[in-house]
């Protein structure tokens, strides 16, 4: 196991400060000056392997908002129910808490084997409840669609008894327009 970094010895909010001055653009002399006022020595490589780290979980982060995204942008007008998506989102959320988990401080990513396992059947799961979600919604609407054009037909059909039209037309008129 590797030795924990200098910077991950260093208390939370000091870490929290080195994370905001590296977001507001400072470079590593900057962040070294400003813990300098502070009294906390650290060294440039350590500070500059921690930064990596960071930049390197971020850019995962990033990663997983655009598919998360796009996932939405290509899914989000099929048929669903609002329970399901919210799982979907809770899942995902989760997944963030677990890959950015850094108890050490140091920039790991943090899971076991037994967790990644366990992470990849509630995925697996959860997928399996999502399309069996999205079909029981696609059937109902399928069966809302057949009876709307059985009643649309009656409709036509006494309509055109109405209005003295032949059986023949009727017929016509059900299937060019109703398609039945």
């Amino acid at each position: 196991m590797p030795r924990k970094s200098e910077i991950s010895k260093l208390p939370k909010d000091i870490r929290e400060l080195i994370t905001k001055l590296r977001e507001q653009g400072c470079t590593l002399d900057d962040i070294i000056e400003k813990l300098g006022e502070l009294d906390i020595d650290v060294s440039r490589s350590s500070l500059g392997r921690f930064t990596k780290k960071q930049a390197k979980i971020f850019k995962e982060i990033e990663k997983s908002r655009m598919l998360a995204e796009s996932v939405t942008k290509q899914f989000g007008d099929k048929p669903s129910s609002d329970i399901a998506k919210v799982n979907i989102e809770i899942l995902h959320s989760i997944i963030l808490k677990l890959l950015i988990a850094d108890p050490d401080g140091d920039g790991e990513i943090n899971m076991s084997a037994k967790e990644a396992a366990t992470l990849s059947g509630a995925i697996e799961k959860l997928s399996k409840a999502h399309k069996t979600d999205i079909d029981g919604t696609i059937r109902i609407r399928e069966e809302a669609k057949k009876e709307a054009l059985e009643d649309a037909a009656k409709s036509a059909e006494v309509i055109g008894k109405k209005q003295g039209l032949t059986k023949d037309t009727v017929n016509l008129i059900k299937q060019q327009i109703l398609g039945v």
